[in-house]
């Protein structure tokens, strides 16, 4: 199941985005962040706005 999830992350990205890396030894907590993740995907915003939010909150965070 680890593994399984490990690889939809990395399908879905192209890679594995840090805020999965960060959990990625627990496979609980892991499957925990993709669930909410996947929840998340079913609301009403656009791809577009979610890439420009996401990208806004990394900057504000100061993400890499």
């Amino acid at each position: 199941m680890f593994a399984r999830t490990l690889g939809r992350v990395e399908s879905a990205f192209g890679a594995v985005p840090a805020m999965f890396a960060t959990v990625a030894n627990s496979p609980a907590a892991l499957a925990s962040r993709w669930g909410s993740f996947g929840a998340l995907g079913g609301g009403t915003l656009g791809a577009p706005l979610i890439d420009q939010i996401a990208v806004a909150v990394a900057d504000a965070n100061r993400c890499d």
